[in-house]
């Protein structure tokens, strides 16, 4: 064979074993990077979950280069446990143990089942905030977001209300 002639061969891994292995050296995507790459495919906005608090949203844009961040003074979203976000719900519910509470807060809120318990009490995050009357209370009547103690003095009801606004500043 004369010096003419050149035979070359590339052998490349199988496409699977390239997708599931960065090359060494290179680190993963961050959320904020997945959700730009998945933008610029779809063209349009897509969400970056791992940013997502309850007044937070960022979404990527399908530019491929920037990020949008929407903030909200109040929650508009809360934690579910370990199982992900639902939408605040200040109506108020009776609990087992007698005190009253909204289905869905940003902060953990309890409204006084009657007796001498606090009229609320108030936490997140190892911070807390309790408010007491100085007699017992009367059972009181859930109403929506709100809950009457029914003549604490004579011809006077207590009225303690849950909102989304009650909620401390912190995101996380």
């Amino acid at each position: 064979m004369s010096g003419d002639a050149a035979l070359a061969m590339l052998v490349l891994p199988a496409q699977k074993d390239f997708a599931d292995t960065p090359p060494e050296g290179i680190p993963e995507l961050s959320d904020g990077g997945r959700a730009l790459t998945e933008t610029m495919a779809l063209g349009s906005r897509v969400e970056v979950v791992g940013e997502r608090s309850e007044r937070t949203t960022v979404s990527a844009n399908p530019d491929g280069f920037t990020f949008t961040l929407e903030q909200s003074v109040v929650p508009v979203r809360v934690a579910k446990g370990e199982s992900g976000w639902q939408a605040p719900d200040a109506m108020l519910e009776r609990r087992p143990d007698g005190s009253v509470g909204p289905k869905a807060a940003a902060v953990d809120m309890t409204f006084s089942g009657g007796g001498d318990d606090a009229l609320v009490q108030l936490s997140k995050q190892q911070q807390s905030l309790e408010l007491a009357w100085p007699t017992a209370l009367p059972t009181p009547r859930p109403d929506g977001p709100s809950t009457v103690h029914a003549d604490v003095l004579p011809d006077v009801d207590l009225m303690g209300r849950a909102g989304p606004s009650m909620a401390p500043h912190g995101d996380k």
